[in-house]
């Protein structure tokens, strides 16, 4: 067993004077000498062979170690796909998720808020906020509630009577004693860091209602603004131009904030100009979904943020963004994630979007009717804007020459989009058009998260019926047809009679 020997011996090894008169020099020119006081008289003794009694060590200095990272706020904004995902990191170590973004995309069954929590390391959350009920919204916080443990949930008392997983999570939460259930006011205060952070409600649907009216519900997204040193988050789930109008006549200038979760995802009913003039925002984030069939974010919304002078980020190009707020002042990086698969791509060669088009002699028209336009959560409506398809098929093969999309966004906005391709499949976004399928060959249907192995066992459904032109007429032509079938020379772009 070996011991330590004493610092300061009386064990006088010789030294060669120059050497000592040398460490001598080189010491008393060091600012801290007193620290290495005792070890320069050992050093001295033993140069001229001197029994010098021991001295007691000096009392160490009080040396400053790594200096700690001054207290931040971490706000994250999540790639979920089409929908919405927040999540900050408070200054005194709490967290929030605000929202939970919408069920599995990719076919994996892991909602793509799984993702990013496994990433973090994140298994316990001191607050989960769901701004309105809405499966964009809600459908990936039954995941959240199935492996996390959550302390805190803070909803509205808004029903939305046709989503019956949202009926199942609410259950399961109120079921849960270890969650406690918030309903906050409009004007109250979250004190989820008093003292440091400031969180106030500026909207919510705290008395009992229910609709299935998208915009009712999406007006009554909980609004939160979150102020640390002086900088200043806005969050306001879906909410819509009718309620920016409401918060511009209450708060006024009180509404600025560097950063705006941008409302709706950037869809032309919302970001008016109004609104975004009393923001003042410096950062605009913007979540949505890669090739959605919304149309989000819209040229309109887009224009009317960018007259802001604010820098603009979306997660469908992006990715997830995390924003610090700390010693007054704030730092943006890109998250590195994988928090949203898109569905395996098919093996079908025929499948190409955007082929040169082929000659249209010998062809056919088909109309598809979408009157719902959806991103759904099994099944649940996530919104409803009709949409209508006009296909141009071979008469030959019944493969799809070229698709036409239009859509009216509620009356809003009206868009046409046209694709070419030259096989018997068409995909938009995380939809697919099909025609020429076993026994149905010639036959069109309208297929939305048609996964792979879908496609290789035929289990292929049609989500509408084809329409010809006259039934569409007599359904939804006022707002997409002229008396004679053809487009309404609205939609720019596109002649009379395609």
């Amino acid at each position: 067993m070996k011991t330590k020997k004493p610092l300061h011996s009386s064990v006088s090894p010789k030294a060669p004077l120059a050497a000592v008169l040398l460490f001598s020099g080189l010491f008393f020119a060091f600012p801290a000498a007193d620290l290495f006081a005792g070890a320069f008289y050992d050093l001295t003794a033993a140069a001229f062979n001197l029994e010098i009694p021991a001295i007691p060590n000096p009392a160490p200095a009080k040396l400053l170690g790594p200096l700690k990272a001054a207290p931040a706020l971490n706000a994250y904004f999540v790639k979920v796909g089409q929908g919405d995902c927040e999540y900050l990191e408070l200054p005194n170590g709490k967290n929030v998720l605000i929202d939970g973004g919408p069920a599995d995309y990719s076919g994996t069954g892991i909602p793509p808020v799984a993702r990013f929590l496994t990433q973090q390391g994140i298994t316990r959350l001191d607050h989960v906020v769901l701004t309105h009920p809405h499966a964009d919204h809600f459908a990936g916080l039954q995941y959240v509630f199935d492996h996390v443990q959550v302390d805190n949930f803070y909803d509205t008392r808004e029903d939305n009577p046709g989503a019956s997983t949202l009926k199942a999570l609410r259950k399961q939460i109120s079921q849960n004693p270890a969650v406690t259930v918030n309903y906050p006011a409009e004007g109250d205060t979250l004190n989820w860091d008093p003292g440091e952070v400031q969180v106030k409600v500026l909207n919510s649907c705290s008395t009992p209602g229910q609709s299935t009216s998208g915009g009712v519900l999406n007006n009554c997204s909980i609004v939160l603004k979150v102020t640390y040193q002086d900088i200043s988050l806005l969050y306001g789930g879906d909410m819509q131009d009718e309620l920016e109008a409401r918060l511009v006549s209450k708060y006024g200038s009180a509404l600025q904030a560097d950063v705006l979760k941008v409302g709706h995802h950037g869809s032309a009913n919302a970001s008016s100009t109004s609104y975004l003039g009393k923001v003042k925002p410096k950062f605009a984030y913007i979540e949505v979904g890669a090739g959605n069939p919304f149309g989000h974010p819209t040229q309109a919304a887009l224009s009317r943020l960018q007259a802001t002078g604010a820098k603009i980020y979306r997660t469908d190009l992006d990715g997830t963004q995390k924003f610090t707020v700390s010693g007054g002042n704030s730092t943006l990086e890109a998250v590195i994630d994988d928090a949203y698969a898109q569905p395996p791509e098919t093996t079908n060669s025929n499948m190409e979007v955007f082929v040169p088009p082929v000659l249209l002699a010998g062809s056919r028209d088909i109309w598809l009717v979408d009157i719902t336009e959806t991103c759904t959560s099994e099944g649940e409506v996530v919104s409803a804007y009709p949409a209508v398809y006009k296909m141009i098929v071979s008469e030959e093969n019944s493969r799809i020459l070229k698709v036409f999309r239009f859509t009216d966004l509620e009356g809003i906005e009206r868009r046409i989009e046209v694709y070419f391709t030259g096989g018997d499949w068409m995909k938009y976004g995380l939809t697919y058009f099909v025609t020429n399928v076993g026994a149905d060959k010639g036959r069109a249907y309208f297929i939305n998260d048609l996964s792979t192995a879908d496609r290789e066992n035929g289990r292929i459904a049609p989500r509408i019926d084809p329409f010809d032109s006259k039934k569409l007429a007599d359904f939804i032509a006022a707002d997409f047809l002229d008396s004679n079938g053809s487009v309404k020379a609205v939609f720019s772009g596109l002649a009379a009679g395609q």
